[in-house]
């Protein structure tokens, strides 16, 4: 019984962080820059306080194509696609399930959502499931694509 105690004391005192989604978010907090570098490129969405946004260097088969990648490895990084619209939270009550409308820019699509979590460390990150999945509390980590709030982009 005490090595089971020594080992959650472990665990808790190394900082063993888990995602969760951010319940308690502010609607204030989504603003900003958010961004995930992948392969040699930096892809970012800027969410503006008026339900606006614009997102740069997205490669199309993430959310703008009829047919997205089936894993984050298939995202094609060769074929990238600038565009913007308008955002809300599905409700004052879930401000951190947010939908996302593509208005403008060269899209197949009209739209995606997302939820808001908390990193585990206090950063805000966007949980982008890509077409593949069918059930989201199965879907694998090569599912999901992560934008962190106020991340270093070029």
């Amino acid at each position: 019984m005490l090595s089971v105690a020594v080992i959650a004391s472990a665990l808790t005192l190394t900082g063993c962080a888990l995602r969760n989604i951010a319940y308690d978010v502010d609607e204030r907090e989504l603003v900003g820059v958010w961004g995930q570098e992948s392969g040699d490129h930096a892809v970012s969405l800027v969410i503006s306080a008026d339900g606006t946004f614009v997102a740069s260097s997205w490669p199309r088969n993430l959310v703008c194509s009829a047919r997205s990648a089936d894993t984050v490895e298939d995202l094609n990084g060769d074929d990238l696609v600038d565009f913007g619209g308008s955002w809300r939270s599905v409700s004052p009550d879930l401000v951190y399930s947010l939908v996302f409308s593509i208005e403008s820019g060269d899209c197949a699509r009209t739209g995606w959502s997302s939820d808001v979590w908390d990193s585990g460390s206090g950063e805000l990150e966007l949980k982008i499931f890509l077409d593949s999945v069918m059930d989201p509390d199965s879907a694998t980590d090569s599912q999901i694509f992560w934008m962190r709030k106020d991340a270093r982009v070029s």
